[in-house]
């Protein structure tokens, strides 16, 4: 089965500081080791997300998707490239590039994946955003072939990552999805295209401004 999507843009391109190299999610296991966490300027970084909260949250809302579309099948990764196991008919070049994360519909499997390289609050901020993603390809079950397309389905991503954010009580992550978008469109016109379309959004305006401290 071929596959109609066009590569979407790395959500995280901007965020490379919060690289943690020789760090994976399995090898972090407590917020003592966010004292290794590079300086953001003024983005908050949360400090109390642990594998087993990533995890949780993460299996929580493949259930939720599974339980909503339930012909589907959602397979989520962490991989060190973030991209999800890609079969054959589906290689391309942009599934050997590192990224943040992906989603990729093989049949009726929706696949996330997430870059384990990653501290784990971007790890999340990820997986919110990447969540969107295949929310949108199945509810608007349109090709992603076009920047028209690649729009919408990135004002989606955006807006998912600050709702999950939001029903799951971290700020923090809103905070940081917000930062990354910005980053991302200081050189992305579908990123751009993307914050216009939500700059209205009470969300959006929420946690558009970093807290005082």
């Amino acid at each position: 089965m071929g596959n109609d999507d066009k590569p979407k843009p790395d959500f995280a391109a901007g965020l490379k500081a919060l690289a943690m190299p020789m760090t994976s999610a399995e090898q972090v296991t407590d917020s003592s080791d966010y004292g290794k966490t590079p300086s953001l300027g003024n983005v908050v970084v949360p400090t109390e997300i642990t594998v087993k909260v990533l995890n949780d949250i993460v299996d929580k809302y493949i259930d939720k998707f599974v339980k909503r579309f339930p012909k589907l099948i959602m397979q989520v990764h962490f991989t060190s490239n973030g991209q999800p196991p890609t079969p054959p008919d589906l290689w391309d070049a942009e599934a050997e590039k590192p990224v943040s994360g992906r989603f990729l519909k093989v049949g009726n499997e929706y696949r996330i994946g997430t870059n384990n390289d990653l501290i784990l609050p971007a790890q999340l901020m990820t997986f919110f955003h990447e969540y969107g993603h295949a929310v949108y390809k199945r509810e608007a079950n349109e090709a992603i072939d076009n920047s028209h397309a690649l729009i919408r389905t990135e004002t989606a991503a955006l807006l998912s990552s600050l709702r999950l954010s939001e029903e799951e009580g971290l700020p923090e992550i809103a905070y940081l999805s917000v930062y990354g978008a910005r980053q991302a469109a200081l050189t992305d016109p579908i990123y751009q295209a993307a914050i216009k379309n939500v700059e209205a959004d009470p969300l959006w305006q929420k946690y558009s401004e970093q807290p005082s401290d």
